[in-house]
């Protein structure tokens, strides 16, 4: 959930890491070193290690269990948000937007022509807002011109009621109107984790969030429905999915999607529960079948535990209405797993659980310029729904690092700190490899430490839990070069003031973007008492076991399943980048076209320190197999550590990803000065364009030229092409592929016509498609035949039903159907649909014996538009008949 944060601070206090503050006792912190170590360690030997992942993962429930402790104890106290930004504050402007850097690629990319960023939009007003007030963490959903996205909203710590904003586009995302907060529950108000579900056949719209409801001293999970009247956006009345009490109880990380072919909603969330000081969590899931008014049986997916292990889940629905739930679970030991489970019944009941992965990450650092004491490992997921040769393949994408848990940590002996040590210019100097020893004072001081780093080079850097006093508060940073800019923040940052009990690990692992000379600054949290510190550093020097696949900070990968979630394929990483970069939060979904996309945040155009984000992205077309070469989705970039927040976490703890008839990105961007929400809407699609009235002698060849447009700004077409006859013309069909990039390409056909053609005309169709054959574009031409030889008529033609082109044919198009007579007699041709009923009556009655065609525009015989789905065209002539299948897309 988003906490406010001070403005100024060390990136900002976050959420209580350890046990609850009322429930702890005071412990002394010492003042002197800590006792010495007897050679190195190795970070995944420490029994805090795994330990400190429980303690971040529990972060925003023990928060609501410290509120309600302090309820207790004062009534006043459950309205008191404490550290609240002041309005007022001057924006800093944004540091210049620096050119993109060069990259390498590293692994298996697609071929990929330069391309260019989509437009950049700002979706909220920040009209009225504070200078500092923040929006991040924000979904959306597309559905023709119309729109609907979500986003934590700092400036509800301002201005107090809820901390979400939604914000609806009735251009195709071209404009954003913000509606402020969507209507809550009764007593409540809209606290975190935004989502946005949409039923892509009805065009209903579903905003899901957590509420805080304080006068009830109670937290849950709920949903309103949204509706477009013409271009005005109408709220049903807000539902609860589930309310718990704050003494108790914690909800957290909620996620929800509308399946379009049942109707259902699906929620998921974390339930968090305390008996005492100890906190479990559970992944668990509910269903709606009546648009959000009731709600079913809680299912728990996850695996009892003694202790809180899971946390982030995602939820997806497959083509035949599968329910997939993916989440986030702590491993036993060094290593962490991305879990999923299927229903395949509409959410009933759920199959045995399956393991997506078993991966390393990079649970104790913070991002470049984030502004929270961890990282995120959430996953995404998302199903192929298109009717491609990919229809139901499963992807689950995260962040993972290399494996930091098995180097050697302090070898080469303690160095104590030489006082006066608190700036840049008065760091001490040290070699990667030893122990740190010094004492730091509560409120103003600092310890830097300096040292010399190689580019793409981890370097790690632990504060051994046993040796943390048990109320301490700090933070420890890596700093660039330049003295400023934060490039990972790590300790214990949750004063006591918000419930924090201290004691907590620091883990840093970061990799050296340029060969340079790099601070390490430490920091206690006022106004709570601090003590000795002791931190052991080194290089990540030991190779990791086969499958080690991160190479640095963090990279994306993406996993894919063939078979329903059974077994899953070697994961890929989807980010070109070389390894000297911080690569994370990355999303998946899977478009229209059946090809998935991606994006994340990407710190590689700023080649001096890493501490700019961008939006990059990529595509597969193959599947998951392998990814285009990325593109820069922002327009500008984001320098984390001037630009302002009132809310943690800055960057939000994920991004924003839909795809349907187009692709939409949503992230949090500091281009302004402080964090607002930005999206860009990716046009995917291609178009075809015939040539008007050719014409052509009998006995000659003519070159037709065949427009076909690529709207996609940023990746390539390659497409498959077939160019029929209605006449029996030797050549033809014509067939073969092409790619090419964003805008218009002529494809030049060279057409024989055959010096026995009879004068008239011959209808010619062109059908461009993706090798997946998904999508699909068509247009006839009737090419006039001059000049024909005298006495030349044509011969008879067979009796023939030809295959519909296009297929599947889309909306908004038609496709036509080629059919022949060996006389003149009574025929008809008809559409049908699955269960026989007759849709539509294309000809019946005398016809002439010939090769002819005719056009389905997609509507029945009343003139309505029919559904997607499976038709039947059927020709019968003298007691025969003929058929074909045709697919329509909607």
């Amino acid at each position: 959930m988003p906490v406010p944060t001070r403005l100024g601070r060390l990136g900002a206090p976050a959420l209580t890491l350890l046990a609850l503050a009322a429930l702890a006792p005071s412990v002394p912190a010492p003042t002197r070193a800590q006792p010495q170590p007897e050679g190195p360690i190795v970070a995944g030997d420490l029994p805090s290690t795994r330990q400190r992942k429980i303690e971040l993962l529990c972060q925003g429930a023990r928060k609501r269990f410290y509120r309600a402790q302090q309820a207790e104890r004062s009534k006043k106290a459950a309205a008191t948000r404490p550290g609240l930004a002041k309005p007022g504050r001057r924006v800093r402007p944004a540091p210049p937007v620096q050119p993109p850097g060069a990259s390498r690629p590293a692994a298996p990319f697609e071929v990929q022509s330069t391309q260019v960023a989509p437009t950049n939009v700002r979706v909220n007003n920040k009209t009225g807002d504070a200078a500092s007030a923040a929006q991040s963490e924000q979904w959306l959903a597309l559905w023709g011109n119309l729109g609907l996205c979500a986003w934590n909203d700092g400036q509800g710590f301002v201005s107090g009621g809820s901390r979400q904003g939604v914000g609806v586009t009735t251009d195709g995302g071209a404009t954003w109107t913000d509606l402020g907060s969507p209507p809550a529950p009764p007593s409540a108000i809209w606290s975190s984790d935004p989502v946005v579900g949409l039923n892509e056949k009805t065009g209903e719209f579903y905003y899901c969030g957590l509420f805080d409801q304080p006068s009830l001293s109670r937290n849950g999970v709920g949903v309103v429905r949204g509706t477009f009247s013409g271009t005005t956006f109408v709220w049903d009345t807000p539902r609860v999915v589930r309310s718990v009490s704050d003494a108790t109880d914690a909800i957290d990380k909620c996620w929800m999607v509308a399946d379009s072919s049942s109707g259902n909603l699906y929620v998921s969330y974390t339930h968090f529960a305390v008996v005492g000081i100890t906190v479990t969590d559970s992944i668990v899931i509910q269903r709606s079948t009546n648009n959000g008014l009731n709600w079913g049986p809680m299912i728990t997916l996850s695996t009892p535990s003694s202790v809180a292990l899971y946390q982030g889940s995602r939820i997806a629905v497959g083509p035949a209405g599968e329910v997939y739930v993916a989440w986030y679970e702590i491993g036993p030991s060094t290593f962490d797993f991305q879990r999923i489970r299927k229903s395949t019944d509409q959410g009933v009941s759920f199959g045995a659980q399956g393991t997506v992965c078993q991966f390393y990450d990079n649970y104790g650092t913070g991002a470049p310029g984030f502004n929270r004491d961890r990282g995120v490992e959430f996953p995404s997921v998302t199903v192929d729904r298109s009717l491609g040769a990919n229809r139901g393949r499963v992807h689950v994408a995260w962040n993972e690092s290399l494996n930091w848990y098995n180097d050697p940590l302090g070898g080469l002996g303690t160095q104590n700190e030489v006082e006066s040590n608190n700036t840049a210019a008065t760091a001490n100097l040290f070699t990667p490899g030893r122990f740190l020893s010094g004492n730091l004072s509560p409120n103003t001081d600092q310890d830097w430490w300096r040292f010399a780093a190689t580019a793409g080079v981890s370097y790690i850097l632990v504060f051994p839990f046993n040796n943390v006093p048990a109320n301490m508060h700090y933070s420890m940073e890596v700093i660039c070069t330049d003295g400023v800019t934060k490039l990972a923040l790590s300790g214990d940052i949750t004063p006591s003031s918000q419930g924090g009990t201290g004691g907590g690990q620091g883990n840093i692992v970061f990799t050296a973007p340029t060969t340079a000379t790099y601070y390490l600054r430490l920091a206690g949290i006022p106004p709570d008492p601090a003590g000795s510190y002791l931190i052991a550093t080194g290089t990540n020097s030991v190779p990791g076991p086969v499958g080690e696949r991160g190479r640095d900070q963090r990279d994306v990968f993406v996993a894919t399943s063939t078979d329903g979630g059974a077994t899953w394929l070697t994961p890929v990483r989807m980010n070109d980048d070389a390894a000297l970069y911080d690569n994370w939060l990355p999303e998946v979904a899977v478009n229209r076209e059946g090809y998935p996309y991606s994006m994340w945040f990407d710190f590689r155009n700023d080649a001096a320190c890493g501490g700019s984000s961008d939006i990059y992205a990529s595509r597969s077309t193959d599947g998951g197999a392998t990814w285009a070469a990325n593109q820069r989705v922002t327009t500008a970039s984001t320098a984390w550590t001037t630009t302002l927040s009132n809310i943690a976490p800055n960057q939000g703890d994920y991004n924003g990803l839909y795809g349907g008839d187009v692709v939409g990105y949503a992230w949090g961007d500091g281009r302004l000065g402080d964090v607002d929400v930005f999206s860009a809407v990716l046009n995917t699609s291609f178009d075809a364009a015939c040539p008007a009235n050719p014409s052509a002698d009998a006995g000659t060849s003519v070159d037709l030229p065949f427009n076909v447009t690529n709207n996609n700004v940023m990746f390539a077409h390659t497409l498959d092409y077939t160019l029929t006859s209605e006449r029996n013309w030797p050549g033809l069909p014509l067939n073969g592929s092409f790619s090419f990039a964003t805008g218009l390409h002529q494809l030049l056909l060279n057409v024989s016509v055959p010096d026995t053609a009879a004068g008239g005309t011959n209808r010619l169709c062109f059908m461009v498609s993706q090798p997946n054959n998904a999508v699909a574009r068509a247009c006839c031409t009737d090419l006039t035949i001059t000049n024909s030889p005298v006495g030349v008529t044509p011969g008879p033609a067979a009796f023939s039903l030809s295959p519909a082109r296009p297929n599947p044919v889309t909306a908004g198009g038609g496709t036509v159907i080629r059919y022949g007579l060996p006389r003149a007699g009574r025929a008809s041709l008809r559409v049908y649909g699955t269960r026989g009923e007759r849709v539509r009556t294309l000809l019946d009655g005398p016809q002439p014996a010939d090769s002819a065609s005719a056009t389905w525009d997609l509507r029945d015989d009343a003139g309505r538009e029919v559904p997607s789905g499976i038709y039947y065209v059927r020709l019968e002539f003298e007691g025969r008949s003929l058929q074909r299948r045709l697919v329509v897309i909607r």
